[in-house]
C-alpha cells in the first residue's frame, strides 16, 4: 500500500523581514527606506506601518515608489572607447595621473557621459510632467 501514500509539500518558509527606516510620517502615510540587494529603496506606505522596524519585501514593494527612476529616464551614450578618449584628452593616462588629478578624471567622465545638471533637470521635469498628465 505504499503507492497510496501522498507526498506532502514542505511548508513554505516565510521570507525574512527587512529592516526599515521611517523617514517621514503623517496621519495617512509614511515614507520608508530599506536596502534591497545592496541598493537603497524608498516607498510610501499607509501610516499603519510607521511604527514597524522591519517589513516583508512584498509589503515594501506594494508601496508607492518614491523619487525619480533615474535609470529609466537617463540615456547616456557612452562606450569604453569614448571613456578612454576622454580620459586621455584630459591628461589622465596613468594611475599616478588619476591620483594627482582626480578633478581631470571627473571632468573627463562628465564629458564622456554627456550628462550635466541641465540635462538632469530637463529629464526630471519631463518625468514629473508625464507622471502628472
Amino acid at each position: 500500500m505504499e503507492d497510496d501514500k501522498v507526498e506532502r509539500a514542505a511548508p513554505k518558509r516565510k521570507a525574512p523581514d527587512i529592516p526599515i527606516a521611517v523617514l517621514r510620517r503623517d496621519e495617512k502615510a509614511c515614507l520608508i527606506q530599506w536596502i534591497e540587494s545592496g541598493v537603497e529603496k524608498r516607498g510610501t506606505l499607509p501610516a499603519e506601518f510607521a511604527d514597524r522596524v522591519e517589513l516583508q519585501l512584498e509589503t515594501l514593494k506594494s508601496g508607492i515608489p518614491y523619487g525619480i527612476p533615474w535609470r529609466m529616464i537617463l540615456k547616456p551614450a557612452v562606450t569604453v572607447d569614448r571613456l578612454e578618449e576622454a580620459l586621455h584628452s584630459a591628461g589622465v593616462w596613468t594611475f599616478d595621473d588619476l591620483q594627482s588629478h582626480p578633478d581631470w578624471a571627473l571632468a573627463a567622465l562628465q564629458s564622456a557621459y554627456s550628462i550635466d545638471l541641465g540635462q538632469l533637470l530637463v529629464a526630471a521635469s519631463e518625468f514629473i510632467r508625464q507622471k502628472e498628465a
